[in-house]
């Protein structure tokens, strides 16, 4: 047999109950809340490349400094599967004119979008074949 512990089924369960004993002591009800903090919205001028090129290199964003997240409603103009399980929109703000192009990772459930959304996202640059353009990375989703 090998060095170390041994546990029984009945000393897992235990060590299971006195954890949850001791975190449900420890840690307040609010605490377990899923909350999601955003930098607020964005007024329709600030849509732009610039702005997310100078939020790209503000950096380095990390756990005690988390890259900026914005929220706000939008309109489905358009969307389409990309792979699998991810989506790409076109989302109309009600201050511009034309839409803004958006990704969703693992976004796509079977079921299309619904048509207004609220929205937390990051504003990110989006690079192809040599062109530079705004998008949204949207972190989270939800009917508006």
């Amino acid at each position: 047999m090998a060095a170390g512990l041994s546990l029984h089924r009945a000393d897992l369960a235990r060590f299971g109950e006195l954890f949850d004993a001791v975190a449900c002591e420890r840690i307040a009800p609010e605490q377990l809340d899923c909350v999601l903090l955003t930098d607020g919205e964005l007024a329709a001028g600030d849509f732009t490349l610039e702005l997310a090129e100078q939020l790209r290199y503000a950096g380095p964003w990390g756990q005690a400094f988390p890259e900026p997240l914005f929220d706000g409603e939008f309109t489905l103009a358009d969307w389409r599967v990309v792979g699998e399980t991810h989506l790409r929109l076109r989302l109309r703000h009600h201050g511009l004119a034309a839409p803004l192009d958006a990704m969703w990772f693992g976004g796509y459930d079977g079921t299309p979008p619904p048509s207004r959304v609220r929205t937390a996202y990051a504003l990110d640059v989006n690079e192809w074949n040599g062109t530079r353009r705004l998008q949204l990375l949207l972190r989270h989703v939800e009917p508006a």
